[in-house]
């Protein structure tokens, strides 16, 4: 069953809004935490 290209554009459009907010927010302050410790570990290897 086909969907209506109206539709289609509409929750494409959705979907481009939603990823881009997403990409825009900061990250938590844990995963900060993760990323520097790995960091730390990578210096020292």
């Amino acid at each position: 069953m086909a969907i209506d290209p109206r539709i289609d554009k509409l929750i494409g459009q959705s979907l481009l809004d939603h990823y881009a907010d997403i990409v825009a927010a900061p990250l938590p302050d844990a995963i900060l935490v993760l990323l520097a410790q790995l960091e730390a570990k990578e210096k020292d290897a």
